[in-house]
């Protein structure tokens, strides 16, 4: 590690739930998931959840906003993908 910057739980936490964001957000840049994919909505959701375990020592507003934001709308979108399976 780089002398005097030290990396605790909760950052490995935030940059594992940073890295389930990008990576959803590469996979449906690329084409290889759909917006209807399961797969992008359960980990742009655990993503965010992780990224909000990682505020809880460095917590600031707008990150929290944001990630409560992105979870409600992983949410609902794995609750359309749910509502047209069933149908």
């Amino acid at each position: 590690m780089l002398q005097g910057i030290s990396i605790t739980w909760f950052d490995l936490v935030g940059i594992a739930g940073a890295t389930l964001v990008l990576l959803a957000y590469l996979k449906i840049s690329t084409g290889s998931w759909s917006d209807g994919h399961v797969q992008y909505h359960l980990s742009n959701l655990f993503g965010s959840g992780l990224i909000l375990i990682s505020l809880s020592t460095a917590f600031n507003y707008a990150a929290l906003l944001l990630q409560i934001v992105w979870i409600s709308v992983a949410l609902f979108g794995i609750y359309r993908k749910w509502q047209t399976a069933r149908q």
